[in-house]
């Protein structure tokens, strides 16, 4: 429903200018966009939540906001099998290189456990973040290739779509899934740095804190 909510706005807006091809585009990265982001909102409440087991049980704390990735993860996998009946009721293309979202999916998750890591953290010391987090990623969704295609950007705002994490692994996906083909090797490059780089900056930034969420919590 909400991806058939945005596409007939897009179409709306674009004068019937996207067919249904686009519907399938918009449902794959919409779907993909929900788990990361959902990964993201939970883990930032996971510590804060969780804050009388944490005074009274002795365990990993790392735990809690990989549970709520684990949680997205979940609730992704019934989308693909709603993205598969668009997909073949719409006759795209299936090869071998629609196996590509395996690996594609995994870096979304890698990434998305390392920014909930990040935002667990930050949210101990900051408690607005999570109300912070609700328009983030709504801004985060409008800029990132969901509602429109990648090569649609002009030049002059290309800078904010280069910087953005989602634009490698959301473009990697586009062309894997919907185009039938390889993706390109920048794109899968960029998509490994960010994830590695995001669950090495969460790791390192969530076990360097997390001696004293006991005391701010």
């Amino acid at each position: 429903m909400m991806a058939g909510v945005y596409f007939t706005l897009v179409y709306i807006i674009r004068d019937g200018g996207r067919g249904p091809v686009f519907l399938a585009h918009l449902m794959l990265s919409l779907f993909a966009f929900r788990l990361v982001s959902t990964a993201i909102s939970r883990g930032a409440q996971s510590i804060v939540g969780g804050g009388k087991l944490l005074l009274n049980t002795a365990f990993p704390r790392l735990l809690l906001p990989l549970e709520a990735v684990l949680e997205s993860f979940m609730r992704f996998l019934p989308t693909v099998a709603v993205y598969a009946v668009v997909h073949a009721i719409l006759g795209l293309p299936i090869g071998p290189d629609v196996l590509w979202i395996v690996p594609i999916i995994a870096l979304m998750t890698i990434f998305g456990a390392g920014a909930a890591m990040f935002a667990a953290t930050a949210q101990v010391y900051f408690r607005d973040l999570a109300s912070f987090l609700r328009y983030f990623t709504r801004i985060w969704l409008y800029t990132s290739p969901i509602l429109f295609y990648a090569e649609d950007v002009p030049a002059k705002l290309q800078t904010i779509l280069y910087v953005n994490p989602m634009y490698p692994m959301l473009g990697s996906l586009n062309d894997a899934v919907i185009e039938g083909r390889t993706p390109p090797f920048p794109l899968v490059a960029a998509s490994l740095a960010w994830a590695l780089g995001a669950i090495m900056v969460g790791a390192v930034f969530f076990m360097s804190r997390e001696r004293e969420f006991a005391i701010r919590l």
